[in-house]
């Protein structure tokens, strides 16, 4: 009898620790296909972690691996977060007609929200701009493409037009 009873507590056991390894909290986890090239960006708050902060990860992943999945790893981030993921979207922030990746945060108490964006290309992803700290009511796209650095005048794409008059 103490056998089976010693059994059953360490199936128990064992059951919850498995059953505790693939229990995920209900946080933000979502899939983009960029509007540029064929690559897939995954962005996801922490595992285990509460919703009211932590941190949370953006990997970018080929063209040849497919929404549904990704295949080939190409590169990654883990960016701290104080709040939640309110949304990602792509948005050409810079003018230069490639989209940057934008991840929004919203803190727990609902006062402020955060936002990053990401620059990516085949081979790297990096983080571009960030802005904290700004009332729930601002626009963070607007205080983001504020935020990044003036175009030198050479990388200012000069569109010449020749106008012929009749004399």
């Amino acid at each position: 009898m103490k056998a089976l009873i010693s059994l059953v507590g360490l199936s128990w056991l064992l059951l919850s620790h498995i059953a505790g390894a693939v229990v995920l909290n209900d946080g933000f986890v979502q899939k983009l296909k960029s509007p540029d090239t064929e690559q897939i960006l995954s962005i996801a708050e922490g595992e285990f972690e509460p919703r009211s902060g932590g941190s949370y990860s953006v990997r970018l992943y080929d063209g040849e691996s497919s929404i549904a999945e990704p295949n080939q790893y190409i590169s990654g981030l883990i960016q701290p977060r104080d709040g939640f993921i309110a949304r990602a979207e792509f948005v050409d922030l810079n003018g230069d007609g490639h989209s940057e990746l934008v991840v929004v945060i919203h803190s727990a108490t609902g006062n402020h929200l955060s936002a990053d964006a990401y620059s990516y290309d085949e081979n790297s992803l990096k983080l571009l701009v960030s802005a904290g700290e700004m009332s729930s009511h601002t626009n963070p796209l607007q205080v983001l493409r504020s935020k990044l650095p003036a175009k030198k005048e050479s990388e200012h794409k000069i569109r010449v037009i020749s106008v012929e008059r009749d004399v």
